[in-house]
């Protein structure tokens, strides 16, 4: 058995949209563990309809899972490995008690890095919140400017 460091759509759902958790159906049946993690010295960047995760300073939060060999196969074959994303041994936080343990981590091509925006969360199912939206104050004065403008 080894450890996986998963960090978006290889993740277990927690009840968000489907396409979250897109690739976790393939592995469902073959993990013989899974556990909160979390990752530190990187970024989490949003490629549209998938993460990818790159150096840098934040923290990247995920699950931990416990699969086979084989099961390995499957994720390179998911995630590209190793013509698109890499695969590398990473000490990675595993459980509320903050174990450490060695698991594999899928990285983002560094030329990704300009294509896609940072996640400040670390949290693929958190993204949005970390997105420059307006203050609601912000909002409704431009609104209200527009609606006056109008008439």
């Amino acid at each position: 058995m080894v450890a996986l460091f998963v960090y978006g759509t290889l993740r277990r759902p927690i009840g968000g949209p489907a396409a979250d958790t897109h690739y976790h159906d393939h592995l469902a049946g073959l993990i013989a563990s899974a556990t909160t993690g979390s990752l530190e010295g990187a970024e989490l960047h949003d490629f549209g309809s998938y993460p990818g995760v790159l150096p840098g300073e934040g923290v990247v939060a995920g699950e931990v899972f416990e699969i086979s060999e084989a099961t390995l196969v499957v994720t390179d074959q998911i995630e590209g490995h190793p013509n698109f994303y890499t695969r590398r041994i990473e000490r990675v936080c595993c459980g509320a008690g903050g174990n450490k343990v060695d698991a594999w981590v899928y990285w983002a091509p560094l030329e990704l890095r300009t294509t896609g925006s940072r996640i400040r969360s670390g949290d693929w199912f958190d993204r949005l919140r970390g997105a420059d939206f307006p203050s609601i104050d912000q909002q409704l004065l431009e609104d209200r400017s527009r609606f006056e403008e109008e008439r």
